[in-house]
């Protein structure tokens, strides 16, 4: 392991393979292993979940809090950007590029979303994916949706639509 900060990997007991590099980042953990978190309080709730990575400030934050169940989620999860993926509790195999997005994600799966807080809103639902600044912005449980371009598909709450070009299908 690796940790660098004020209480990195402050809880690792048997958990090996991570990297911790800033304040709080990877605090909670305790047994996971193959993480990267780096940034102020990235994975910092993640107690055992494993093969996650996290940059930016608080990305990942909530990934893995109050999950009881050993056969919860919260795996395989990459975010980049401030608080990117911020909310995942148990949600897995999802991909976060930018400021704020997949911001509200609890357990939706196998979304990728690339542009500041583009599918900001989503809670549960799952593979959709968005790409530009706000695409797919209030879609909480839509499933198989693509968005690409700034604001596509913005006000989506339903299933499987593709919207291309700046505001395409926002309303």
């Amino acid at each position: 392991n690796v940790a660098i900060g004020s209480t990195a990997l402050a809880s690792n007991i048997t958990g090996s393979l991570n990297i911790a590099v800033g304040y709080q980042a990877l605090e909670s953990n305790s047994s996971g292993f193959s993480n990267v978190a780096i940034g102020s309080a990235s994975l910092y709730y993640n107690t055992s979940k494993s093969n996650l990575v996290a940059v930016g400030d608080s990305a990942l934050f909530n990934n893995n809090k109050n999950i009881s169940s050993k056969d919860a989620y919260a795996r395989y999860n990459t975010a980049v950007g401030s608080k990117a993926l911020f909310s995942n509790t148990d949600g897995n195999y999802n991909t976060a590029t930018g400021f704020h997005s997949l911001y509200s994600n609890v357990l939706g799966f196998r979304n990728t979303a690339n542009g500041t807080q583009a599918l900001y809103s989503n809670t549960d639902g799952s593979e959709n994916t968005a790409i530009g600044s706000s695409a797919l912005y209030a879609n909480l449980t839509g499933r198989w949706n693509v968005a690409v371009g700034n604001y596509a598909l913005r006000f989506n709450l339903s299933d499987k639509n593709t919207a291309i070009g700046f505001e395409a299908l926002r309303s």
